[in-house]
């Protein structure tokens, strides 16, 4: 996806937002062809801001793709640590993006190790010595059935991010 819109970013730049879901419509079938069965992709879409309001196009384009044969597996954060500098007085800087993982089955192939990062160096002073409350379960104190268990912790090199 990234690919065709940096290709066509003079292209892309020119549409108004009310026209955005029928264009990408137009050419999201090439995606669809291309992926395997269990095959998906992320999509990164910014959204703008119209008559002073932040405008739905983002949303209505994924909710399109649904109605079109895609399924919308999650969508993703992309904080952005050097954002556009600048000032508004309606709204807060605009430090990320969403990005939109849609797939063609409900279960798709997913590498969850490759996103796994290496441990902080908290693990190395964290985990040497458990005890107290730190050597059991601590559930949730919402009963929703949550909870941790740092000494599932111990040994472990790599974990998953918590932010792209």
């Amino acid at each position: 996806m990234a690919a065709v819109c940096r290709c066509q970013k003079k292209h892309y730049d020119s549409i108004h937002p009310d026209a955005f879901v029928d264009w990408f419509s137009s050419f999201h079938q090439a995606f669809f062809n291309i992926l395997k069965p269990e095959g998906s992709l992320v999509i990164n879409i910014k959204d703008k801001i119209v008559g002073g309001v932040r405008h739905r196009y983002v949303w209505k384009t994924i909710e399109k793709l649904s109605e079109l044969g895609w399924y919308a597996i999650d969508d993703y954060i992309w904080h952005k640590t050097n954002p556009m500098p600048g000032f508004w007085p309606a709204r807060l800087r605009d430090g990320w993006e969403y990005c939109f993982h849609l797939a063609k089955s409900t279960a798709p192939y997913m590498n969850q190790n490759a996103v796994k990062v290496p441990m902080g160096k908290w693990a190395d002073v964290r985990l040497v010595n458990l005890n107290g409350k730190s050597a059991i379960r601590h559930n949730s104190e919402n009963n929703s059935g949550f909870g941790r268990d740092l000494r599932k912790w111990v040994g472990k090199k790599r974990c998953y991010r918590l932010m792209f």
